[in-house]
């Protein structure tokens, strides 16, 4: 029925093109399938149409319609998914007279194409466009607007939802990131509180053996002044004892210069009277008598010039002495302050390459760059035998950190040789069994580890090694290198110790010698 309503358009828009009548009928019995197929085949024809074989029309007789699809994006978009949907409901479209009006419309379409000329252009493409109008039900914009809408919001919620979904996603991984930390923090925080009391406590024990090393270097510094200034005052006396011998030297070379002009005086004195009493015809013999007289007197003044001399000269050469002495004192005192400072930073050296568990060739270094010569036999003798100790050690020692590290590793170890596990089948078997096995060495082996731990704690090396002779010979086996290794430490802790003293007894030998 509905092609026989279209066919005869068709053949008379051969001979004239007649205004299209045939349509209303088609119009009112079409379904909205049908609507949307026919839009859709009228839209691609007239484009076709349009496009190819009359592009001056585009600028007599624009299309409003195409001219706001071309210059707005979005719109090309929408109509581009709009013919997408139309192309759907032409594919599910059902009735076959739907499908027979598209066909014919087309076939129309293309017969049009064919046979248009440029003067029946405007006429016919205003027929084409009042048929299309004709065609285009509001209803099925509308649904398509509304389904168009329904997708877009669809997209629109998927994507938000993806977008919180990741971002959730992302949340949910840190979060287990941030719980896998807390599991470690709460694993590592037992050993870094007891990693950090032990720095505590060493730093402790590094801070009072300094301030023991600085005490030892004030007082050095304090008796060092103390002969400084005595030793400066003994200068100042010999000096003013120097100057005054230069003086009483100065002044009996006054004298003796008087007493020579004197005599030459006097001699000339003589040779007058001598010429004088030739002259005047006196007796050589009474001449003689005169000169010798007078020569008498002069050579007693003399004698007691010379005994003058002799005197100051005397004492001259002693305050000379004494001023020597003094400078010589001085001297050694210093050499004495010098090695006693050097003794303390040896010292000093020790005591950080023990604490760090380094080697001890820097503090041997510097015992062998001390002057000997200042110190007596004894002194001498006690720093070789320190040198000696800290050469048999100069690879080092265990610090205090690494005897507590030793002792809490070897523990177990140490427990489990005191009570050893009794064969199958032994009378200790039978006895543990009954519980009846003796534990009292069990027991004190462990307080006596427990005793060690906190004299280690202390500080208290000695005292540590001590206890640990109490234990059975089984547990002093298992403790025997950590043994060995306490007693290197106390070792060259003791050898530090000898420095300490050594230097002071240097520095009070060198202020009972100033």
């Amino acid at each position: 029925m509905a092609q026989d309503d279209v066919q005869p358009a068709r053949t008379d828009e051969r001979a004239a093109p007649p205004p299209p009548a045939a349509p209303a009928p088609v119009r009112t019995s079409r379904t909205k399938g049908f609507v949307a197929g026919v839009v859709g085949g009228v839209v691609g024809a007239l484009g076709s149409v349009y496009a190819l074989q009359f592009p001056e029309v585009r600028q007599n007789l624009p299309l409003p319609e195409q001219a706001a699809l071309i210059v707005n994006p979005e719109a090309v978009a929408r109509i581009v998914a709009l013919e997408q949907e139309l192309a759907q409901v032409r594919n599910f479209a059902r009735e076959a007279d739907t499908r027979g009006a598209v066909q014919s419309l087309s076939a129309r379409m293309e017969t049009l194409s064919g046979e248009v000329t440029a003067a029946a252009t405007s006429a016919q493409l205003n027929e084409l466009r009042s048929e299309l109008s004709s065609l285009a039900m509001p209803e099925g914009a509308a649904e398509l607007e509304a389904r168009l809408g329904q997708l877009q919001a669809g997209l629109t919620e998927l994507g938000e939802t993806a977008a919180r979904a990741s971002a959730l996603a992302t949340v949910e991984s840190a979060v287990q990131g941030f719980e896998r930390r807390v599991g470690e923090l709460e694993t590592t925080a037992p050993a870094l509180r007891s990693d950090i009391d032990q720095v505590a406590s060493d730093l402790a024990a590094a801070r009072e053996r300094a301030a023991e090393i600085a005490a030892t270097l004030a007082l050095a510094e304090m008796a060092l002044a103390e002969r400084t200034a005595a030793l400066g005052g003994r200068i100042d006396a010999t000096a003013r004892d120097v100057a005054e011998v230069q003086g009483g030297i100065g002044a009996a070379s006054a004298r003796i210069q008087d007493l020579a002009g004197q005599v030459q005086s006097l001699a000339s004195q003589a040779a007058a009277a001598t010429t004088a009493a030739a002259d005047a015809g006196v007796a050589a013999a009474s001449t003689r008598d005169v000169v010798s007289g007078f020569v008498a007197t002069v050579e007693d003044q003399m004698a007691g010039v010379l005994a003058t001399l002799a005197t100051v000269e005397g004492e001259a050469a002693r305050a000379v002495e004494r001023a020597a002495g003094a400078e010589a004192s001085v001297a050694v005192a210093m050499q004495r302050a010098r090695v006693a400072g050097q003794l303390s930073a040896a010292a000093r050296s020790l005591d950080q390459a023990v604490a760090a568990g380094e080697d001890l060739t820097p503090a041997r270094r510097e015992l062998a760059a001390i002057d000997l010569a200042p110190l007596d036999a004894a002194q001498a003798q006690r720093l070789a035998g320190i040198d000696a100790v800290i050469a048999d050690h100069e690879a080092g020692v265990a610090s205090l950190p690494a005897l507590r590290a030793s002792l809490a590793n070897l523990r177990p170890a140490v427990e489990a040789a005191v009570s050893p596990p009794a064969p199958e089948g032994s009378v200790g078997a039978i006895l543990g069994t009954l519980q009846l096995r003796p534990t009292v060495r069990d027991g004190d082996a462990a307080a006596a580890l427990d005793r060690m731990r906190q004299l280690l704690d202390a500080d208290d090396v000695a005292g540590a090694v001590a206890q640990a002779e109490t234990l059975p010979e089984a547990g002093r086996a298992a403790l025997a290198d950590w043994i060995t290794a306490a007693r290197d430490h106390l070792a060259v802790d003791r050898a530090r110790q000898a420095l300490l003293d050594l230097g002071r007894d240097v520095t009070a030998t060198a202020a009972g010698a100033s």
